[in-house]
């Protein structure tokens, strides 16, 4: 029987798995996980969900590299080791977090600086095998700047206040129709209220060309770059600062902003060279055509 190996990319949102074969990859996709927040009954439906979709493939795996949201706690970790390990029996799983994925497809070997830019924000030095700095991301109530949420969160925050020009307002309820009690509702008692949040950061894309919506994009970007990403210009490794260091960029919001992300890090000096939108597709379509 041929062996499979399984890539795994969970992130708050979405979870995508490839299966790689020789010269083969088959791609499923899923709900999120993020080992910070989500349940492990939860966890366990969407391994099922995946293996499901996989069919009779889903004997074939032997081995799984997982990349997550989350993955920084031993005692989660073992939680989905139990998981992973019950619903593909015999297999042996390798762990790393969701920024090393986007680090080894975008820089693969390179020394550089690699960031996340989805539901939620991340970033860290890679040396070309490793993350080796990481300023913490914080999470949508603390930090997550430039990410789907924090523009999501921009948003809201100025409907509940009365503060968006009309014209956007009545966009929104038209495309919403929201209210208070169901922001408050869906925020403070959802099940995933970052999820909630990063829902309303492509509605602020579509409104591009509106002063409003140009303005908080500019403005979330330029914060992730100002607390995520300059700071790590005081490293040894850096001694001539961020000027000439590759950046790249991993997740669905960091795309859709590729144009703004370049111009804007021009002024302080960032090279956005490479734009990943699924690290798990790179990094299969690599691993399958090296088995070819």
């Amino acid at each position: 029987m041929e062996k499979l190996t399984l890539l795994v990319d969970a992130g708050g949102t979405k979870t995508d798995w490839a299966l790689v074969a020789d010269g083969e990859v088959f791609r499923y996709r899923t709900g999120g996980i993020n080992l910070s927040v989500t349940g492990k009954e939860r966890i366990l439906a969407t391994v099922i969900a995946a293996a499901d979709q996989m069919g009779d493939k889903a004997s074939m795996v032997s081995d799984i590299r997982y990349y997550g949201a989350g993955v920084v706690g031993r005692r989660r970790i073992v939680e989905l080791d139990a998981v992973l390990k019950n619903v593909f029996p015999g297999v042996s799983v390798a762990y790393g977090t969701d920024l090393l994925a986007a680090a080894e497809a975008g820089l693969e070997t390179r020394t550089g600086l690699v960031c996340i830019l989805g539901t939620g924000s991340n970033s860290g030095v890679y040396n070309g095998r490793s993350i080796v700095a990481n300023i913490h991301p914080g999470g949508y109530v603390l930090g997550d700047e430039g990410s789907g949420s924090f523009i999501g969160k921009a948003l809201l925050a100025d409907y509940i206040k009365d503060r968006l020009p009309s014209g956007i307002r009545q966009k929104l309820d038209d495309a919403y129709g929201l209210s208070y009690g169901k922001i408050v509702e869906n925020v403070y008692m959802g099940g995933n209220p970052a999820c909630y949040l990063a829902s309303f950061a492509p509605f602020v894309f579509s409104c591009r060309g509106d002063d409003y919506a140009d303005s908080l994009i500019d403005s979330s970007l330029r914060s992730f770059m100002e607390r995520s990403l300059l700071p790590y210009g005081d490293m040894e490794m850096f001694p001539a600062g961020l000027s000439g260091v590759e950046v790249a960029v991993a997740g669905s919001v960091g795309y859709e902003c590729m144009d703004e992300l370049k111009c804007i890090g021009k002024e302080y000096g960032l090279v956005f060279s490479r734009f990943v939108k699924n690290p798990v597709d790179e990094l299969a379509e690599r691993l399958s055509s090296a088995r070819d």
